[in-house]
């Protein structure tokens, strides 16, 4: 059951993911926990058991972060986890006979309970849920089947949509492939189409930084924009592997770009190659 849940979310990198739950001992209750909502029928979301549930998850996950004394451990653990329960959430919306609004509220309602009651935020909590987008898409369905918004984990299909004239990426592309920082033009250029089954972009973890702001100037140029997520580094954590196709980032991008900005003098320097590679696009 965990092994399935895991490579359904991080195709890519499922071993790491499988061990860093291992370390922090979450892996069996992760399984138990998918398993009990795989079984769960609609007269048990009626009866008041999915707030009891939320609350559970919410405080074995937090009782497990606050004793982990590694940052970096921490912030990965935190984005598995944010993942995990984003799906878990999916799946108990996919449930017959249930009302969507009704579900959404409890599980809110129960989370909020528990974060006042242990003085945890609640903001940063319900943001890595999802759970108020949720909860708009639910209120704009007026309650109606969730069989017309089709979420579940196989459709988070994201890429990049190019915004520069069309000569300009292929230029682009080879000048990445010139300086060796992507493996393939042809494999690069599926992270800027719609995709179905489970791709690899290769790209050189020798580059991780100028990588990860390079994706960002380009967004804050438009000359990129998300498409299926809003946050304009997923794609890569998604489908980027290194060239021996292993993770590419042990550290979020968001992470990556903050340490980098600590050392002005090589983020002048960055942020020069970058502009000179798509300054003309």
């Amino acid at each position: 059951m965990l092994k399935e849940l895991i490579s359904k979310i991080f195709a890519n990198n499922q071993a790491n993911v499988l061990h860093l739950l291992e370390k922090y001992e979450l892996h069996k209750f992760i399984s138990d926990f998918s398993e009990k909502i795989d079984t769960l029928e609609s007269y048990d979301v009626q009866k008041n058991t999915i707030g009891a549930l939320a609350s559970s998850l919410l405080t074995r996950i937090n009782v497990v972060l606050e004793k982990i004394e590694s940052n970096e451990d921490k912030e990965r653990l935190e984005y598995i986890l944010s993942e995990i329960t984003t799906v878990f959430i999916y799946q108990l919306l996919q449930k017959e006979g249930i009302s969507q609004k009704q579900v959404l509220i409890e599980i809110k309602n129960a989370l909020i309970t528990v974060c006042e009651i242990n003085n945890w935020d609640i903001e940063l909590l319900l943001k890595k849920t999802k759970i108020d987008l949720l909860h708009t898409l639910s209120v704009r369905l007026v309650d109606t089947s969730i069989e017309k918004i089709k979420i579940d984990s196989d459709s988070k299909l994201c890429y990049y949509k190019w915004l520069g004239k069309d000569d300009h990426f292929k230029e682009f592309t080879y000048d990445l492939k010139d300086k060796k920082i992507i493996k393939s033009v042809e494999e690069f250029k599926k992270l800027f189409n719609k995709h179905t089954g489970k791709i690899q972009i290769r790209m050189s973890s020798s580059h991780i930084d100028f990588i990860v702001l390079l994706f960002d100037q380009m967004k804050k140029e438009n000359l990129i924009r998300p498409c299926g997520t809003k946050g304009h580094f997923f794609p890569l954590k998604m489908y980027c592997v290194d060239f021996d196709k292993k993770v590419l980032f042990k550290k979020e991008p968001k992470r990556i770009k903050e340490l980098v900005k600590r050392d002005s003098t090589k983020h002048a320097k960055l942020l020069e190659e970058i502009g000179i590679l798509i300054g003309k696009r």
